[in-house]
């Protein structure tokens, strides 16, 4: 399906770009819908389009060459998938899966790029891009020098990009697998089991089905760096 200019002008990454710039884009641009558990990319693929979320969730898995999850990272609208391929057209090393209905738009990675290299607005937000990825890189590599499983498990819910609920505050986020957790997270998939188990009796999270609610950020935050004896001085406020 194709965008019109006025959808296109309304997401923000594009707000703001002038006529001409955003009449190239619609030209080149697909809208394209995915159910959940759809996979949109494999890694070890090169990735000849890059995709802009507009709805959902997805989850990206980072995998190392035995086939290991080393970083688990939930997406939402206003993601960009694959877009380091706009620089650098090598495979990737990311599987991206929808977590719930998901809608994107699609761009030819070859004629974005030409668009891109041609307009100093789109570079600046792609140079944001990478700030932001160098500081997700960071807090992963954070997650892996704390102490104890437990707390790299708080630690990997408590980054998990969501939707908030602007009533409640709280957040809410499709749960990604057990042992996907656990990969991540460098433990075993029964310790993600008593980890989650204890933070739902704590009334930290809720479980419902497939999502998960972070009732209390601030006290997830803080277990994962005090760990969880951080819980028992809660009750005892």
């Amino acid at each position: 399906m194709s965008i019109s200019v006025s959808l296109l002008s309304a997401l923000p990454f594009f707000e703001g770009l002038d006529e001409s710039s955003l009449q190239e884009l619609s030209k080149i641009a697909t809208l394209r819908s995915f159910k959940p558990t759809a996979t949109i990319g494999q890694a070890g693929e090169v990735h000849e389009a890059v995709a802009y979320v507009t709805a959902g969730q997805l989850q990206t898995k980072e995998l190392a060459d035995d086939g290991r999850v080393v970083s688990l990272t939930v997406l939402g609208a206003g993601a960009w998938i694959g877009w380091l391929s706009i620089v650098d057209e090598r495979y990737v090393s990311q599987e991206v899966t929808c977590l719930t209905h998901c809608q994107v738009i699609t761009f030819p990675t070859r004629l974005l790029k030409t668009i891109v290299q041609h307009n100093n607005t789109l570079l600046n937000r792609l140079l944001a891009l990478a700030v932001q990825s160098i500081e997700l890189n960071r807090r992963q590599r954070m997650m892996l020098t704390l102490p104890n499983a437990f707390q790299r498990v708080c630690f990997q819910i408590s980054q998990l990009s969501s939707e908030v609920n602007s009533e409640t505050l709280e957040r809410i986020s499709a749960l990604p697998r057990q042992h996907e957790l656990a990969s991540a997270a460098n433990t075993s998939r029964e310790t993600v089991s008593r980890t989650l188990q204890m933070l739902v009796r704590a009334g930290v999270i809720d479980k419902i089905g497939h999502r998960v609610v972070v009732r209390r950020l601030d006290l997830l935050k803080r277990l994962a760096y005090d760990g969880p004896e951080a819980l028992e001085a809660s009750a005892a406020n």
